[in-house]
């Protein structure tokens, strides 16, 4: 089962025609034919000949004008050279029935899609680093700068205000069986801080997820980055150690929530949701020597879009390395390629890693 986006994928694309206007009256009809490429054409800098080549045999020069689509192309690659600007990327290829073509367009449709939401993002950042984790530091100003998503600082108290509220007993019951939907509930296997999941633990789980939401409305975000550890014993504490389930459904479906107070890791999980491959929280674990593998994942949120099976929820006696207990994720992805995407910083700016390897057992 697949998390349907919490908001359709859109972008803003602007689509312009070249043309040596002297043609228009000398080759009758010439227009109508470019003006029918730009009906179907949506790209970057595209020159897309109808023919896969000419007729020579029948070639007038109307034909060969129709299919001079590369022809321009060297003079606008030569004027921003010669003005310093970046040289576009070009497709080439044939109008209609090229794959190859087609599946360019698309990705730079995707890539204005991901430009879009990133540009106008608005990424709630809640709570404090862990102690001593200088990796994770992060200035919301050279996000601004560098990426355009607006970074807005949040309380946890602002859940908790929605946490602490009467239960809805229609939405805490909804969202119980939209859990159970997604996540199968296995007895636990060899790790002894694992039992099967508890009721008390659902219930927990499908409170904070609806106090979550109601948060992420009021304050119209579009992704958080979160840490918050709260005093032993109080309602905060259960609140914010609970997070992790509502968290994944809400990363499926498009809103990236990173724990660990990252910033710079929220912002590589929405641009891999927005080209549409998943975007995880991860890290590296375990190396396997004998086989050249690594195991990589993370106990907190995940996007289950990606997911080669049911995901599992168990409850947890504790979770490793920070305070809590409550129910916890598992999955695995997809097996074969994949794409891993990491934000980092260099002399205090931001920049983009990316690494391809393949997934399997």
């Amino acid at each position: 089962m697949k998390i349907p986006r919490r908001k359709p994928l859109t972008a803003r694309i602007g689509l312009f025609g070249v043309g040596h206007h002297v043609y228009w009256a000398q080759f009758p009809g010439l227009l109508d034919e470019m003006h029918h490429k730009l009906d179907i054409l949506a790209a970057k800098l595209a020159a897309l000949q109808p023919l896969h080549a000419l007729d020579y045999e029948r070639a007038t020069t109307h034909m060969q004008l129709c299919n001079d689509d590369f022809c321009s192309v060297p003079e606008f690659m030569g004027v921003a050279a010669r003005m310093g600007a970046r040289v576009p990327e070009v497709i080439l290829g044939m109008l209609e029935g090229d794959a190859e073509a087609d599946a360019e367009i698309a990705e730079w449709c995707a890539i204005a899609r991901t430009l879009h939401d990133l540009r106008r993002a608005r990424i709630g950042h809640m709570g404090h680093v862990l102690e001593a984790m200088l990796d994770m530091h992060t200035d919301p100003t050279a996000v601004t700068a560098a990426f355009g998503a607006h970074v807005v600082q949040c309380e946890p108290d602002e859940i908790l205000r929605h946490y602490s509220r009467e239960d809805d007993p229609a939405a805490l019951e909804a969202k119980k069986r939209e859990i159970l939907a997604f996540f199968d509930t296995p007895d636990p296997k060899s790790d002894p801080i694992t039992t099967k999941l508890t009721d008390r633990d659902l219930h927990v789980a499908a409170k904070v997820a609806v106090a979550l939401e109601a948060f992420i409305a009021e304050r119209k975000l579009d992704g958080l980055a979160y840490y918050y550890e709260a005093s032993e014993g109080t309602p905060m504490r259960e609140m914010v150690t609970n997070l992790i389930v509502g968290n994944s459904l809400l990363t499926g479906a498009g809103f990236p929530m990173c724990g660990e107070f990252d910033l710079k890791t929220c912002l590589a999980m929405l641009i891999m949701d927005r080209l549409d491959i998943g975007g995880s929280f991860a890290e590296f674990h375990p190396i396997d020597f004998a086989r050249g593998t690594v195991l990589v994942g993370h106990d907190g949120p995940h996007h289950l879009n990606i997911a080669d099976r049911k995901p599992v929820l168990r409850s947890l006696l504790k979770y490793h390395g920070k305070p809590g207990a409550g129910a916890g994720v598992e999955f695995s992805i997809r097996e074969g390629p994949i794409t891993m995407l990491s934000i980092g910083v260099m002399a205090g700016v931001l920049g983009i890693e990316c690494a391809n390897v393949t997934a399997g057992r």
